[in-house]
């Protein structure tokens, strides 16, 4: 009996212990999601290692105090903002919508990753970069994901969210920001993406035809929904602008071929119908138009989401936990 109360006695103190241990590495609570504090500080990591300030090895110890101190407060709270931001997408998508940013986040990721790779001229010369940033392959991938899916993230925000509460810019706005600009006036440039169906040379009347059905069928995928980028990993033949994700340098009008004139008139995310030009078949999607109009509606955007991430922290049960020492556990 007496042996039996001892191990229950001990049993009790292991599973306090055991507890305790995990109320230690919880740095906060966000609408009872937890973000622990291993997760910070592999960001913190991951964030000292991108800076190439500090040589860090798999190890917060491995990082100045000082340093870890300053920078701890600040993830922590990105990772509040981001957490916060997730939570409303949540509520916003489906789960099938959801499912799409993610795969469309690996798509860009591989996207990412071919073109690192590419930049390095043997293995040799990729692994003394990875050495240099003593971050391992894996790291810099998981590192690219996560800028690609936070920047996913924000463009589901701004498209399904923060552009139904800012209107576009007004006369008045106009006038007043056209002063503010005067240093730094709009160029008029655009900047777009492209996917591009080469037309054989001398092709023939059928061959044609099943060029052109095919550019038409990629327009109505993109605008079904499909993800830009990823129709132009699988469709563009333009091996150049293909690695960057479809994306032209900005270019002025005239600069182009006369064919790309019309797309100056079309709206920021807009699709077109498939453009012919000597060569080839292109789709485009407009990125951005530096335009004063653009301009006051990116700024508008901006103070727009920062209002509504105070909604959403004013709105929120947030607690944090003091956590001064770096944990000692790393999510793997």
């Amino acid at each position: 009996m007496k042996r039996m109360l001892g191990i229950l006695f001990l049993s009790l103190v292991l599973l306090a212990n055991s507890q305790a241990r995990i109320l230690e590495t919880i740095d906060a609570i966000v609408n009872n999601e937890l973000i622990l504090s291993g997760e910070v500080d592999a960001r913190i990591i991951l964030s000292a290692r991108q800076s190439d300030q500090f040589v860090v090895e798999n190890n917060i110890m491995s990082l100045p105090n000082s340093v870890y101190q300053e920078l701890r407060p600040q993830v922590l709270e990105q990772m509040i903002d981001e957490l916060l931001l997730f939570q409303a997408i949540r509520e916003t998508l489906s789960a099938e919508e959801l499912t799409m940013i993610r795969e469309d986040t690996l798509r860009k990721t591989d996207i990412a990753m071919e073109q690192y790779k590419r930049r390095f001229d043997s293995a040799a010369e990729l692994q003394r970069e990875q050495n240099r940033r003593n971050m391992t392959w894996e790291e810099i991938r998981q590192a690219t994901y996560q800028e690609i899916y936070n920047d996913n993230i924000r463009k589901v925000i701004i498209t399904k969210i923060i552009n139904r509460r800012v209107e576009k810019p007004t006369e008045e706005e106009l006038r007043e920001f056209s002063k503010q600009f005067e240093d730094n006036p709009p160029t008029g440039e655009i900047t777009i993406q492209q996917i591009q169906l080469n037309v054989p040379e001398n092709a023939d009347a059928a061959t044609e035809q099943a060029i052109r059905q095919k550019a038409q069928e990629i327009v109505l995928r993109a605008r079904g929904g499909d993800p830009f980028d990823f129709l132009v990993y699988t469709f563009s033949q333009h091996e150049a602008s293909r690695l960057q994700r479809g994306m032209l340098p900005p270019f002025k009008k005239g600069a182009l071929m006369k064919e790309f004139d019309p797309v100056f008139d079309m709206e920021i995310g807009e699709i077109s119908d498939p453009i012919r030009t000597p060569k080839a078949y292109h789709i485009v999607r407009v990125v951005y138009k530096d335009s004063l109009e653009a301009r006051i509606f990116e700024m508008k955007q901006r103070r727009e989401l920062n209002e509504w991430l105070k909604e959403l922290r004013s709105q929120a049960n947030i607690q944090r936990r003091e956590s001064r020492a770096p944990s000692s556990i790393l999510p793997q």
